[in-house]
């Protein structure tokens, strides 16, 4: 595995997660306002406590008018009713036998008026300073407050022990806060009752909720999860992995996929949203294909005709061809069969004068009808070529000899370019390779040439067209030779800016009636088709040069 590739979240799993985190966010929540005011409920409860069990210890120190506040025994007696005090085992002392008092109270004490320790009891090996405890002793009503202790969480209770004059018995003594004062008489503190409860009791009973919610939390928790897992799988997901599916089959061009998702929500809008879409795509490629079906017998059509049009132009451009060359061709006619006329004229009369002299002028007649088999030969090449040249042929593509396409090109019009004293330079590559093309076609592009050289030239004297064939290598590590035709005349040449425009169609720069401009733009596609290409060199007064590259066959 890459050690770029992401780690992949599945929405299953994200959801999951949200879900939980928003619950845990909740239930954490509660469970600390609820800890916190589970804690200042059970606070209040034990200072409740604290206070009814300190006015208890006033209350037993009033019973005897204070008159023995300074026996600390009898004092003590009545803290250890009220002080948490354990008997441990003398076998085990780890192990407790019987426990008295509060278990919430670890310090009782008696203070007299003057702040000073009268008794005191504590639990264990508990020890508190008094000067800790005096901080609430100035005020003449109950007084409470929380400390920190050794790093112990404690509350302090402090009762004072009122003395009201004008009393005449003991149960008239009065207990701040339990029994009403009386309405005349003065008051003063004679002593203090103080207690110090842990909060033990409370951190226990917080620890084991704390416990309990962990546990409940827990449960609660893989239920939620399990329950949300399964609930996102089976409502959430797989209406969604089955909208992804259909989506995925009509990206491969299954466009009649549908989704059923009978639900009156989200997902079932979504997925009557897609059908709707699927429908639409289905509709769109049916009309798509008929369009393409149609567009393609329309382009297959409209080929055709193009395909016909361009024949028809060739065959057009080939004729108008022959236009110009019928001149020449039937001069080149007329001296052969001039010849055979006169030839055979002269052996009949030969046969008609005497006919038995006809034994002693064999050798002569004999050598007329060489001459007249020899002229007909050249008529009959003549007819040839230039049928072959004019007809209209289907076009294939054969492999094909350049110098003999050059040569024939050149004997239908040779006769006609020596009237016109234009000389021909030849200078052919011996054993070219072969080249895949129509041969007739790629004649037609060397008499279009030949004849504009000879427009060219016109009534230039010591007029010369040089024609040359030869092959070009490419580089070693590419299959890239080809054969290269080369046209140069010493006409006129071609001006700089009609240079551009010449293989334009319909481009000429002959008189009205001379031409159609479409020969060399015939030329130009013919051998474009051919895989190759035709260019052209030309200086205003110097001349023109058509290059023609043709690729070679290999393998």
């Amino acid at each position: 595995m890459s050690s770029n590739k992401k780690i992949r979240f599945g929405i299953k799993l994200k959801f999951v997660i949200a879900a939980l985190s928003f619950i845990s966010f909740i239930v954490i929540t509660f469970t600390f306002f609820f800890l916190n005011t589970y804690r200042q409920v059970l606070e209040t409860k034990l200072k409740e406590k604290g206070i009814a069990l300190t006015k208890t210890l006033a209350q037993n120190s009033q019973s005897e008018y204070f008159l023995w506040l300074k026996n600390e025994e009898k004092l003590k007696g009545f803290l250890r009713g009220v002080v948490n005090e354990e008997s441990k085992n003398k076998r085990n002392p780890q192990e407790s036998i019987a426990e008295t008092g509060d278990k919430d109270i670890i310090y009782g004490a008696f203070f007299d008026e003057e702040k000073k320790v009268v008794a005191k009891k504590a639990t264990g090996d508990f020890f508190i300073t008094s000067s800790k405890l005096t901080k609430l002793f100035e005020k003449e009503e109950i007084g409470s407050k929380i400390f920190k202790d050794n790093g112990k969480e404690l509350m302090q209770i402090v009762i004072p022990v009122m003395y009201y004059e004008n009393v005449s018995s003991s149960e008239d003594l009065i207990l701040e806060g339990v029994m009403t004062a009386p309405e005349s008489g003065k008051r003063k503190i004679i002593g203090y009752a103080v207690t110090v409860l842990s909060f033990k009791s409370i951190d226990d009973s917080l620890k084991n909720i704390k416990k309990g919610i962990a546990i409940y939390l827990s449960l609660f928790a893989s239920i939620s999860m399990i329950t949300i897992f399964f609930w996102v799988g089976v409502v959430a997901l797989n209406p969604i992995n089955r909208l992804l599916l259909a989506i995925q089959l009509i990206t491969k061009g299954n466009y009649n996929q549908r989704v059923s998702i009978r639900s009156n929500d989200e997902l079932g809008d979504l997925a009557e949203a897609f059908n709707f879409m699927a429908s639409v795509i289905e509709k769109s490629n049916r009309e798509l294909e008929d369009y393409s079906r149609e567009l393609e017998n329309k382009v297959r059509q409209r080929t055709k005709e193009i395909e016909d049009m361009q024949i028809q132009l060739i065959q057009a451009g080939k004729l108008a061809a022959v236009g110009e060359l019928s001149a020449g061709i039937a001069h080149e006619l007329n001296n052969p069969i001039g010849g055979i006329l006169g030839y055979s004229q002269f052996i009949v009369e030969k046969i008609k004068k005497n006919p038995e002299d006809v034994k002693n002028n064999i050798t002569t007649i004999e050598k007329y009808l060489s001459l007249i088999a020899r002229e007909s030969q050249r008529c009959k090449r003549i007819i040839r070529n230039l049928l072959r040249f004019s007809r209209a042929s289907k076009i294939e593509f054969e492999p094909t000899d350049i110098n003999i396409v050059l040569k024939e090109s050149i004997d239908i019009i040779a006769s006609q370019f020596e009237t016109k004293n234009i000389k021909f330079e030849y200078s052919f590559e011996k054993d070219l390779p072969l080249t895949q093309s129509n041969a007739n076609q790629l004649q037609q592009v060397l008499t279009n040439i030949l004849i504009n050289a000879q427009k060219a030239i016109g009534d230039k004297k010591n007029g010369v067209i040089h024609i040359s064939s030869s092959i070009r290598r490419g580089k070693e590590d590419e299959h890239n030779d080809f054969i290269e035709i080369r046209i140069k005349d010493n006409g006129y040449g071609i001006s700089k800016e009609n240079i551009s425009k010449v293989f334009d169609p319909f481009f000429t720069t002959r008189k009205t009636g001379e031409g159609t401009g479409l020969g060399l733009s015939l030329s130009y596609g013919i051998i474009k088709d051919h895989g190759g290409d035709i260019l052209l060199e030309s200086k205003e007064g110097e001349g023109a040069a058509f290059t023609i590259i043709l690729p070679v066959i290999t393998g």
